[in-house]
């Protein structure tokens, strides 16, 4: 995580809510962004490479309290609906409301490569997020 991102920042922007909520840590630089700007988020996930699984696949996503209209779209989306823990099954969510990506299916990927693909995913994002205009009312 870059030193710009600071816990006390993150919390601060997501409302002060404690840090016994469970978070991906590479999420922290996107939503502080998101959040910071007027875009409110619920849920995420960064994506996780499980070897037990043989690797096969990953998805990440974004969660948002309203509909927003960006100025620009969120890199490497798809959008509908997407199972998360925090409602405990599938929920579906209007389209614009929550937004997610899966990684590669190929099967001649091996761990190394998919991880790779993620964190160019979560690079993405960050370039994204701190590229957004503002929508918060000064």
């Amino acid at each position: 995580m870059n030193n710009e991102y600071t816990m006390e920042r993150f919390l601060k922007s997501i409302g002060g809510l404690h840090d016994s909520i469970p978070f991906d840590k590479e999420m922290i630089p996107i939503v502080t962004e998101l959040n910071e700007k007027g875009y409110k988020t619920f849920a995420c996930c960064q994506g996780h490479i499980r070897e037990d699984l043989n690797c096969r696949g990953w998805n990440g996503y974004i969660g948002f309290c309203d509909k927003y209209e960006f100025d620009k779209e969120p890199p490497l989306f798809r959008v509908g609906m997407k199972y998360h823990n925090l409602v405990d099954g599938y929920s579906e969510i209007k389209k614009g409301r929550i937004y997610y990506w899966y990684g590669s299916k190929s099967k001649k990927m091996n761990c190394a490569e998919r991880e790779k693909e993620r964190q160019q995913w979560i690079n993405s994002m960050i370039e994204w997020s701190k590229g957004l205009k503002s929508i918060k009312n000064n």
